[in-house]
């Protein structure tokens, strides 16, 4: 699914403690924006070339506009409350250790029930590395336009 996807965007919650290093190395490698819900804000944010700010009530920058102009959505350790900031036209994996989540806020095309760090060490090096960056820089200009106008 992800070297078939064009534009891949990453959203990311408090399942991505602890796996800051594999998130990024692995954003770099597909050219994805990541974008985080208030519980991963403190996991993902920081020294993080890809981000594309929050999305949900408290949202801020192009989060929104990066999940739902993508063709691949990739929900990592987050059970992301407001399904109505969700796409429902793009394609969902869906990935977290707790199964009871999986699916319960979206239709998802992959459920992976698995640790983020754990899972992303093993994905990583399987997928193709994307050249085009087209996406992600035009959602990284939207956010910084967006913080602009603040």
């Amino acid at each position: 699914m992800i070297d078939e996807a064009e534009k891949v965007t990453l959203f990311c919650g408090a399942g991505t403690k602890g796996a800051h290093a594999e998130v990024m190395e692995f954003a770099q490698k597909i050219k994805s924006p990541v974008g985080h819900a208030l519980r991963g804000k403190e996991w993902i944010q920081y020294d993080n070339p890809y981000d594309v700010g929050m999305s949900g009530l408290l949202g801020y920058g192009a989060a929104y506009e990066a999940t739902h102009e993508c063709d691949l959505l990739i929900l990592l350790g987050t059970d992301f409350p407001y399904n109505a900031f969700l796409p429902d036209d793009v394609k969902i994996v869906q990935v977290d250790v707790r199964p009871e989540i999986l699916g319960r806020r979206s239709k998802l095309d992959l459920a992976v029930w698995g640790d983020v760090k754990e899972t992303l060490r093993c994905l990583t090096p399987r997928v193709r590395t994307k050249d085009k960056r087209k996406f992600l820089d035009r959602m990284l200009k939207k956010h910084t336009d967006a913080l602009e106008g603040w």
